[in-house]
């Protein structure tokens, strides 16, 4: 089981980022794919991972790192 699951909407570059970034330090995750069609925010509770309602987000237990550069910062430093 993966520590991390990254929450993601298709077509999104910055996911992309953070994808790649996972898959060449060997990082095992759950991809969360978001239907941006449907999505409601507040509703699904993931304004408490991020504020700012933006993806990705990457989840580490009650923790999110949002954005493309700060998941990638951290992977830096932890592997």
């Amino acid at each position: 089981m993966s520590i991390y699951k990254l929450h993601w909407i298709s077509g999104s570059a910055y996911a992309w980022r953070v994808m790649l970034a996972l898959s060449h330090k060997n990082i095992k995750y759950e991809s969360q794919i978001i239907d941006a069609a449907t999505w409601d925010r507040e509703a699904s509770g993931f304004l408490k991972l991020n504020p700012r309602g933006k993806v990705p987000v990457l989840e580490d237990g009650d923790n999110g790192l949002s954005g493309a550069k700060a998941p990638r910062k951290s992977f830096v430093w932890f592997y």
